[in-house]
């Protein structure tokens, strides 16, 4: 049985896996996988067939791009997530959030004071990440989510 570090489906039933070599495969369905020629990649993201992201070790961020995974004109990147719409988050090494704006390339967006390691989206710019200023040994702190101009920090969630 073959080994993979981690799995992603996308809202038209597309699915990617990245297996322990870090290469990105897809599955074509009847049990048949295809390997995609690419760098080692830690982490995918798929919204659809057109619209995968992966990050590369040095978290670089790659689109495929018809095939193989081409780098899009930006990085590094610590953590992407992209929506079943196909609208695409990142956060760096510094947290920093950034927004994948198409022609526009990536825009910085207000983090409203989180230092955020990690981003979660949903459809039409449901943005939300959690500040980290305590670091991972002083826990989770409180939750921001983009409100469409800022990131703002959401007191009573969980």
């Amino acid at each position: 049985m073959a080994m993979y570090r981690m799995a992603a489906n996308g809202n038209d039933g597309s699915f990617w896996a990245l297996n322990a070599a870090q290469q990105a495969l897809r599955y074509l369905g009847n049990g048949a996988i295809q390997p995609e020629t690419s760098q080692a990649i830690t982490c995918i993201a798929v919204a659809n067939v057109d619209t995968i992201y992966g990050l590369g070790p040095a978290g670089d961020l790659y689109r495929l791009v018809d095939t193989p995974l081409q780098p899009v004109p930006w990085g590094p990147i610590w953590h992407a997530a992209v929506a079943s719409d196909g609208g695409v988050w990142g956060v760096d090494d510094h947290g920093n959030i950034f927004q994948w704006a198409n022609k526009d390339g990536w825009q910085l967006r207000p983090n409203g004071g989180a230092n955020a390691l990690f981003i979660a989206v949903g459809n039409g710019g449901d943005a939300w990440t959690i500040d980290n200023t305590s670091g991972w040994w002083g826990g989770p702190g409180a939750p921001y989510r983009w409100n469409g101009t800022a990131f703002a920090r959401v007191d009573g969630a969980p």
